[in-house]
């Protein structure tokens, strides 16, 4: 999907999948910029608990968190989707929200700020 050529058809696919999965475990790995893609398209997280994804992800509000590198319990909590949709559906309208925090006219003055104040 070209989100960079044409995002609101890349955020209307999104949007009809249950669920994001983001079991990283890279070291090289920042800010995930894809959990907030997840957000707009109002879809519940799955991801690692790995470098910067508890700062956005909080457990049962808006996704879960993972071990690193646990298939059985990305497995776990896949099914655990599965059998609670109603849940993530209700995380998913939440999460369409949380995702006008990270606005950049809300996110640029911070950044702007912290480096020229």
């Amino acid at each position: 999907m070209d989100f960079q050529n044409n995002p609101e058809k890349a955020y209307s696919t999104l949007s009809k999948y249950d669920c994001m999965l983001f079991p990283t475990y890279w070291k090289g790995e920042g800010f995930p910029g894809v959990v907030i893609d997840a957000f707009i398209a109002g879809l519940p997280v799955i991801a690692t608990d790995w470098n910067m994804n508890t700062e956005i992800i909080k457990e049962g509000e808006n996704g879960f968190i993972i071990p690193p590198n646990n298939i059985r319990a990305l497995m776990n909590k896949m099914i655990w989707a599965m059998e609670n949709r109603q849940k993530c559906l209700d995380i998913g309208l939440r999460n369409r929200e949380v995702a006008k925090n990270y606005h950049v006219d809300k996110v640029w003055p911070c950044i702007y700020n912290s480096f020229w104040s």
